[in-house]
């Protein structure tokens, strides 16, 4: 029985954490009637604060006093000090204190702890460091930089990504000219296939919960054309967590969740921090896309994406405008 030799040792690492630097414009909740926290501005967004309107930006707090404008085009997404989000995207001036009135309170400790990472990407352009921090994350999680040469079929992937069980995970890569249907496949470490499925798409769900992957087992999947197999991808490895691990990331998730209840762009993005936090790269993936699917305008979005795709040596597969 042939064993796949496995290069990659960032096997080992379970989670990453990464602490984002944060602008001159940050400030946290410390009460005297602070209501919301700014995450994400796109078009003319302004507050009204003794009787001035000024522009707002990112990081800045809003007072239940303040008047918010938002231009036609405009978007401004808010978190709560309770931890709820909040999307404003219909033009007009809104009230604060009555925006967060319908809020229903709860304990937002894990919402505010992952916006505050997403705050960091939006805030990246202050950080002298992000060269160096970029080259430390990539050896941690074993991304490069991939030249296409003979694979001929670009996967969005790290090397390695953690998947559990009870979830979906969404595989995703780029058309290749000439090819019609793709065919996924999962291997084991053993080159024994896990699961075979073809598509005409360009990405494949799969239900994690079918495969019957085995605690802190390594597999392998790529992309092949079923015109011509020489046309394919590289091999990528993912790895389902051990159960104690499992446990951790599940009681997490469970209780982000419960704070982030609706589907939007913002949520998505907070998701998607969480999902880095814990190696859990594919759903990051995943979570940015449908961001951006949701608020297709929002530049912060698409910025913070793109420097996500950038840690992970996956910078070429982005593909979307960022508007001036």
């Amino acid at each position: 029985m042939k064993t796949r030799k496995i290069l990659l040792p960032v096997l080992l690492a379970l989670s990453i954490t990464i602490v984002y630097g944060k602008s001159q414009n940050y400030k946290s909740f410390t009460g005297s009637g602070e209501l919301f926290k700014v995450l994400a501005t796109q078009g003319n967004i302004s507050i009204q604060e003794k009787g001035s309107w000024k522009a707002i930006s990112i990081g800045e707090l809003l007072y239940e006093t303040a008047t918010l404008k938002v231009s036609e085009n405009g978007y401004v997404g808010l978190i709560h000090k309770s931890g709820k989000t909040i999307e404003v995207k219909k033009p007009g001036t809104y009230n604060v204190k009555k925006l967060a009135s319908g809020l229903t309170s709860s304990n937002g400790g894990l919402t505010h702890k992952y916006a505050d990472y997403v705050f960091g990407e939006f805030a990246k352009s202050d950080d002298k460091n992000l060269s160096k921090d970029h080259q430390n994350y990539m050896a941690v999680t074993g991304a490069v930089e991939r030249k296409v040469g003979s694979y001929t079929i670009s996967v969005l992937s790290p090397n390695k990504s953690d998947v559990i069980n009870n979830s979906s995970v969404t595989f995703r890569w780029l058309s290749s000219k000439g090819v019609n249907t793709y065919v996924v496949n999962i291997m084991n470490r053993y080159e024994e296939p896990v699961l075979t499925k073809e598509t005409t798409a360009t990405m494949l769900i799969v239900d994690m919960n079918k495969l019957n992957l085995k605690d802190e087992g390594v597999y392998f999947w790529s992309v092949y054309a079923k015109e011509n197999p020489k046309v394919r991808s590289h091999d990528f490895a993912i790895s389902h967590l051990a159960k104690d691990k499992i446990l951790l990331v599940e009681d997490a998730f469970n209780a982000l969740k419960g704070e982030l209840v609706e589907e939007t762009a913002i949520n998505n993005i907070i998701m998607a921090s969480f999902y880095e936090q814990n190696s859990l790269f594919l759903d990051a993936i995943n979570s940015y896309e449908e961001a951006i699917k949701i608020a297709p305008d929002v530049n912060a979005y698409k910025m913070a994406y793109k420097n996500f795709l950038d840690r992970l040596g996956l910078g070429y597969y982005f593909r979307y405008d960022i508007k001036k």
